[in-house]
């Protein structure tokens, strides 16, 4: 049984994630999506052809997660583009599809071990995918097998290019060694927003925590 943890939108950025009734991590998913042009049509498309798909499969077939993005890319008719991360969590193992500049950390023992690399064609000019927009092939996926305690960060370039990764790590260590609550967090919104060079803010927008496991979103 899959159900609605959190979907929410500020400005150009999108996020869903659905968690399943089992314990941990199992089965939960996550949608990332930064919107590049045409007022987010494309963007919002892409989404719910993803929730559909998530829905409809019940979690089978889900970690072949690139063919997972080509599949809504293709039933998404809306005109625009969208740098998109997507997500998928089972078996103790997390699989991660990418394209553009919204990525990933995954953070254990209080360091990175694991992140994504933003995919650009040059400075300020990540790579998407949309409408007329053939890249599928340049997508990046990551199939990582995680542990208790780790940390997985999901985030738009509004997060990454105004904090460091190892301020990233500090801070959210910091919080959960001081067994914060998840939703404080989100002190990395208000950091990103204050040394932002742009003037659309970034914030935190899900956070999902297990046992020992958090994930956050934004």
């Amino acid at each position: 049984m899959v159900m609605a943890v959190n979907i929410a939108r500020q400005g150009q950025e999108l996020v869903a994630m659905e968690e399943s009734s089992r314990e941990g991590f199992e089965g939960v998913r996550l949608i990332l999506i930064d919107e590049a042009t045409d007022g987010g049509k494309y963007a919002q498309e892409l989404m719910r052809n993803c929730e559909k798909l998530a829905q409809n499969s019940q979690g089978a077939g889900l970690t072949d997660i690139k063919e997972v993005l080509q599949q809504i890319a293709a039933t998404t008719e809306s005109s625009g583009s969208a740098r998109v991360l997507i997500a998928h969590f089972a078996h103790q193992a997390l699989h991660v599809a990418n394209i553009g500049d919204t990525g990933f950390l995954i953070i254990r023992n209080g360091v990175i071990f694991k992140k994504s690399s933003p995919m650009v064609h040059e400075f300020n000019f990540p790579y998407a995918i949309g409408s007329g927009i053939d890249l599928l092939e340049a997508v990046e996926e990551y199939h990582f097998e995680v542990e208790d305690g780790d940390v997985i960060i999901a985030a738009t370039d509004g997060l990454f290019d105004n904090i460091y990764e190892q301020e990233v790590a500090s801070i959210v260590s910091k919080s959960v060694g001081a067994g914060m609550e998840p939703k404080q967090t989100t002190a990395l919104g208000p950091t990103a927003t204050k040394r932002s060079r742009h003037t659309r803010r970034w914030s935190c927008k899900g956070v999902i925590r297990s046992q020992e496991k958090l994930m956050v979103a934004g």
